[in-house]
């Protein structure tokens, strides 16, 4: 499991997972602030940036703490790998 963050103008948190050599699938997670049409330029995005076989709607409030947890564990091994401390 991987995360990002589209790059539309309203970014949006995404997760994915590799599914195989065709690509993978992707669970975005909009926020109460964002509207439908954000959520359908996010998978525009994702669509067009990605080798994307699957896209579906996830709930951020429910996931919020796995996000952060993801997130910071992401920094970590970023840092790890380039051997940076902060």
């Amino acid at each position: 499991m991987q995360l990002g963050v589209t790059q539309t103008k309203n970014q949006m948190w995404f997760e994915w997972y590799l599914n195989g050599p065709r690509g993978a699938n992707f669970i975005l997670y909009p926020e109460k602030e964002h509207t439908d049409e954000d959520y359908m330029q996010a998978k525009i995005w994702l669509n067009n940036n990605h080798d994307v076989l699957k896209v579906k709607r996830g709930d951020y409030a429910t996931n919020k703490k796995q996000i952060i947890k993801i997130a910071v564990s992401t920094v970590n091994q970023f840092q790890k790998f380039h051997n940076i401390k902060l």
